[in-house]
């Protein structure tokens, strides 16, 4: 992942992730400071979530490489899971991001290219009240793009990159987790 950091008066674009010598030389170039201005420009990353491009972010270089180890361990259904969390606005911040890696399992999400599959999803798995007692002989008289408009609406779910997922049912498990360690031990 490239990336572009930059402070008040240092800038430098920085291929991530790095090893631990060389996240040192990069702090070292920034005169110790950890804190920067990150940006992740579109036109040297492929693959990433299309709404990290451009948008600039407060981060530790630390975390910055943190997130580039990550983002490589992820798959294409858990980009787009991360992509369908930024539409959404559900996460916007660096910190939120990296966090959300970590719980993109919960998310539904199933592979999905385009209404008419997202219909004949609908119907496979009453997704609709309106189809639940449907012949199956029905489906190609359906207007696959008015029925996969109303579940996008009805499920608050979104279409993305070959998938379709409902954002709204993230959970961040590391603070779920967390509140039931802390709420257990009282």
């Amino acid at each position: 992942m490239t990336v572009f950091l930059e402070t008040e008066d240092k800038y430098t674009l920085a291929e991530f992730p790095v090893e631990n010598s060389e996240l040192e030389e990069l702090i070292q170039q920034f005169d110790g400071q950890t804190k920067v201005q990150v940006t992740i420009p579109e036109k040297y990353n492929v693959d990433l979530p299309y709404h990290v491009y451009d948008r600039k972010f407060t981060a530790d270089i630390g975390r910055v490489n943190l997130f580039a180890e990550r983002l490589e361990q992820l798959d294409s259904m858990e980009i787009a899971v991360m992509e369908s969390l930024l539409c959404a606005g559900i996460i916007s911040d660096f910190e939120e991001i990296i966090t959300a890696s970590y719980s993109l399992d919960s998310v539904p999400v199933w592979p999905c290219n385009d209404s008419a599959e997202l219909t004949q999803m609908a119907f496979d798995n009453n997704m609709l009240p309106e189809l639940r007692n449907c012949p199956c002989e029905i489906i190609d008289l359906l207007d696959t793009e008015k029925v996969a408009e109303r579940v996008l609406n009805e499920h608050n779910a979104i279409m993305i990159d070959g998938y379709y997922c409902e954002p709204a049912h993230y959970q961040n498990l590391r603070s779920t987790e967390e509140h039931e360690t802390l709420t257990m031990g009282m």
